[in-house]
Formats: structure tokens, sequence, C-alpha cells
């Protein structure tokens, strides 16, 4: 799920980034209304040149009972970021009913630097998804601290000691999705009208029902997500994916973010892109092209 020129930009290198490291095919689903006619052009270009498939889906009907007398939609309170996160976690059992066993959710500004195939063999334990929880204790980012609203208040005591997860990465088990969807859903149109409940949908959401004991929700490694405004620089060592995360106290733009985070993996991937995009002619081999490419650690 992304929208705007530049998360389109940082899409491409997500992609990139998960076919160089992948060591199965992958097939990339995209929800078609959010992209660019733009992007959509491009993706048999993109298809060639990362030897991939990339499926433009079209999101689910919205429910008539996530709906308010006004004709709204519960919770998005016209905000497309909030429509993004909606159609992000509520509906993937109607998404992939038949489709998968498993989907693995990376968000668009991302770069993935392991094979994200070892997500398919980790063990849910009958959870509907698994997510990183927040760098927490040692591995937090102390010049952040003060920012971790999920620390504090109405979370602390919600979460009773429980980690409190990230959404920019997640497994999701198909089948146990489909158990749990009509709960996820149903505490969505519960909580989703009040201004002062799930800020943060996407993430709000799984974690207090996790906490609340009415969906389970499983932790992914926290390896798994390096995310530089939470997580003690030292961890970034270890990273098997670098999200490119607002930091609440600098608010750096995100493209520069990736570049001095993630380079010179960053920057090789995005000019092969706009090269591949731009000139025919410059179709040199993905794999061939960005061999050897890492991030400085």
């Amino acid at each position: 799920v992304a929208s705007g020129p530049a998360y389109e930009r940082l899409l491409r290198i997500m992609m990139g980034s998960v076919v160089l490291r992948a060591s199965k095919p992958v097939t990339f689903w995209l929800l078609r209304e959010f992209l660019s006619p733009g992007f959509v052009e491009t993706v048999p270009a993109l298809e060639e040149v990362l030897n991939t498939r990339i499926r433009l889906a079209d999101g689910p009907a919205w429910p008539e009972f996530l709906v308010d007398e006004s004709g709204a939609k519960v919770g998005v309170r016209g905000d497309k970021q909030r429509l993004i996160w909606a159609y992000k976690l509520l509906f993937l059992d109607g998404l992939f009913h038949g489709v998968a066993p498993r989907v693995i959710f990376v968000d668009a500004d991302q770069v993935v630097l392991s094979d994200v195939a070892l997500l398919t063999k980790v063990d849910l334990g009958g959870a509907p998804y698994a997510m990183v929880p927040f760098c927490r204790g040692e591995d937090a980012n102390p010049t952040t601290l003060g920012h971790r609203f999920w620390d504090q208040g109405f979370w602390k005591d919600h979460l009773n000691g429980s980690a409190y997860h990230i959404s920019a990465l997640f497994v999701v088990d198909v089948a146990a999705f489909s158990v749990y969807g009509d709960a996820i859903r149903g505490a969505f149109r519960g909580m989703g009208p009040d201004p002062n409940s799930l800020a943060n949908l996407d993430q709000d959401l799984p974690n207090y029902l996790h906490a609340a004991g009415r969906v389970p929700l499983a932790s992914l490694p926290d390896d798994w997500l390096y995310c530089e405004a939470w997580c003690h620089p030292r961890a970034k060592a270890n990273a098997k994916s670098i999200d490119i995360c607002q930091n609440p106290r600098t608010k750096e733009y995100k493209l520069d973010m990736a570049k001095r985070i993630a380079d010179p993996l960053w920057t090789k991937l995005d000019a092969y892109f706009d090269g591949v995009l731009s000139d025919d002619s410059a179709r040199t081999p993905f794999l061939e092209a960005l061999r050897g490419v890492t991030v400085e650690a």
C-alpha cells in the first residue's frame, strides 16, 4: 500500500531490496487505487527487470457496517493515510483467502536486508499475524525516550508489561485471520468513531486487542526491523530490515533519511530504477547490477 510520488519511489526500492535477498520467487500485491497511473504503467518493466510478479489488486468493497449515519467510513475521519492503514489491516482475509496461506506485509519505506522467505516458517502459534516489538530496554534509542507514548499513560497500563509492536513489517496467517477477522473489524467499528482512539490505527488496534486478550499477536524476532528513531544505533548491525520511519524529534525528510541510513544500497537501487524506467536500452540484469551492494553498518 503506497500513495504519492515519494512513496512510489520508496516502494520500488523496497521491492528491489526484497528480490535482491530472496531465495524463492516473489509475488508483490499492490492496491491499485492508491497508485498513480504513471506507476501502474511501469509495472511491466518492473516485473521484467526484477523477474517477479506484481499483482494490482482492487481493495474489497468497504462494508456497510463500517459506514456511519452520515455515510462516512468509520474511523477514517476523511484522512487518506487512515484509509490506507485500514486497508492494510482490516480486510486481509478478503484479499488473500484462497490465494496464499501466508502473506508478508512490508511498508513501502523499508529496505530489506534478509530473505523474507524465512518469515514463512515462523510459528505464529495460531495468531492471525506476527509483528516486531519496538526496540526496548538497552536497545531503545535514548534520544527519543520521551516520545515513546506506549511507555506511559494509558498504553503503559493497558500493555501491563507486554511489548508494543510496530506494523511496518508483519506476517499474516490467512486462515487464522479468517477466524479473527470479524472480531478485528468489530473492534474497529466500536473504537473507530472515538477521535481519541486509534491514533495509529494499524498498530494501535492489534496491540490493543492483544493486550486485552481478544486477538493474539505473535512477536517476530527483534532483528527483523530496525527503526533509527526508536532503536539504539548498535542494533543496526544485525538488522534484517531497515524502516525509514519518521523521527518525532528531528522530523527529517524521509528521502534524506533513507540515503543517510540505508546507503550505498538505497542510492544504488534508486539509480538503477531511474535508469531502467527512463531508457529501455539501459537494462543491465538486476542481480548483476546490485551484486555485493549492501548497507553500511
